[in-house]
């Protein structure tokens, strides 16, 4: 429920940014917002699958971290030279834009 919170929150922000994209330095906010709440809620309630006394704290950092760092690394870096004009249209590769955009 709250990923689903953040995400129509993250969309309804992002269409009043010039190029609906969000700036990276709060794309990595947002993943630190993320990280904390999901250690909170498996430190202290546990998930499905995971009960709490098995969580590991430095694991799970180290896990989400690199998980994380990959997508972000991925999204601004690897995305950002296969597909340059990616960033104006709001991360849509199709759609209706006028001649010459």
């Amino acid at each position: 429920l709250f990923g689903l919170a953040w995400d129509l929150l993250y969309d309804f922000l992002q269409k009043y940014l010039w190029d609906h994209d969000w700036p990276g330095v709060f794309q990595f906010y947002a993943g630190i917002v993320e990280g904390v709440f999901l250690g909170l809620i498996l430190g202290t309630i546990g998930l499905p699958k995971i009960p709490r006394a098995e969580f590991q704290l430095v694991t799970f950092i180290q896990h989400y971290g690199l998980v994380w760092l990959g997508i972000y690394l991925s999204a601004w870096i690897v995305m950002r030279l296969l597909f340059p004009r990616w960033r104006f249209r709001g991360g849509e590769w199709l759609g209706n834009w006028p001649k010459g955009s």
